[in-house]
């Protein structure tokens, strides 16, 4: 009797199973909210093949093993909020992903450069709100820029807009959305271009030398400039002992030696054969030769 009550409580127990759980094949949606998950591995969930959705909320979820999600072909939403990642990998999904959907908001990333966002290319939205984030790879910059159906919500990260690598990628659409004055203050964002470039601060210390020079030497340049034409060296120094002699003689008329130069002309023999003379006293006539 105890045997045959053994019986039947295992046919009951295994035929209420069959009843009441559905197989891991049929399940597509798998809701792990508050769960403690801690880490994912491809073990994880690699029996659930026709998984469409996965919420992992709040689950202290800190690590994700590559291959992770490589078993779930029909993926279209995951929704990893609330949890202490601090890193993603594309290797996570496998190649191809059908992935709509991924939300990684309010955790503990401050990059993702290791997650290569060409492994999704139906990826639609794509949630980083709330992170550490300071600045984005260029696969997701790239996909911002031509991909017309892609959407990044990334509001309330610390955007670093003095990183030169960072701030190169973008285009003046996208440097006013993650740098611009209306972006949340919360972000701590700077407003493009906070620094001036190596390029340009060359141009500035190149600029200011040569300003130096031309001011030190102005005034020889002005000489240069304003040096009157058509004159040879010969004729300035003519020019000059004309100027030298009429000064000295205009001296010597009017001068306290204006005397003595009368009679030195009037004693020296006339160089001239004509002369004109007035009065009869030689000594008090005024010569003009």
């Amino acid at each position: 009797m105890p045997y045959f009550q053994y019986f039947i409580t295992i046919l009951f127990v295994d035929w209420s199973l069959a009843i009441t759980c559905p197989t891991y094949e049929n399940i597509t949606k798998l809701n792990l909210a508050n769960s403690d998950l801690l880490m994912i591995k491809r073990e994880t969930f690699n029996k659930y093949q026709k998984l469409e959705e996965l919420n992992i909320i709040n689950s202290r979820l800190n690590a994700i093993a590559d291959g992770a999600f490589y078993d779930l072909p029909q993926l279209t939403k995951v929704n990893m909020s609330k949890n202490l990642i601090s890193g993603l990998s594309e290797k996570i999904f496998r190649p191809g992903s059908k992935l709509w959907k991924f939300v990684v908001s309010y955790n503990m990333l401050s990059d993702i450069d290791d997650f290569d966002i060409g492994y999704l290319p139906e990826l639609a939205i794509l949630d980083i709100s709330n992170n550490h984030m300071r600045y984005l790879p260029a696969s997701v910059v790239n996909k911002l820029k031509n991909d017309n159906n892609f959407t990044l919500i990334a509001a309330n990260n610390p955007w670093d807009c003095t990183n030169e690598k960072w701030r190169d990628l973008l285009d003046k659409h996208l440097a006013e959305k993650f740098c611009g004055p209306e972006v949340s203050p919360h972000s701590l964002v700077m407003t493009l271009p906070p620094q001036a470039g190596f390029t340009t601060c060359i141009f500035w210390i190149v600029g200011a030398f040569w300003c130096g020079i031309i001011l030190g030497n102005l005034c020889i340049i002005r000489k240069l400039v304003c040096k009157p034409k058509g004159l040879s060296k010969q004729d300035q120094c003519t020019q000059y002992d004309s100027w030298a002699f009429s000064f000295s003689e205009n001296r010597l008329k009017t001068g306290p030696f204006s005397d003595i130069r009368m009679q030195t002309l009037s004693s020296a023999p006339a160089k001239s054969s004509t002369a004109i003379v007035h009065g009869t006293d030689p000594k008090t006539s005024t010569l003009y030769v």
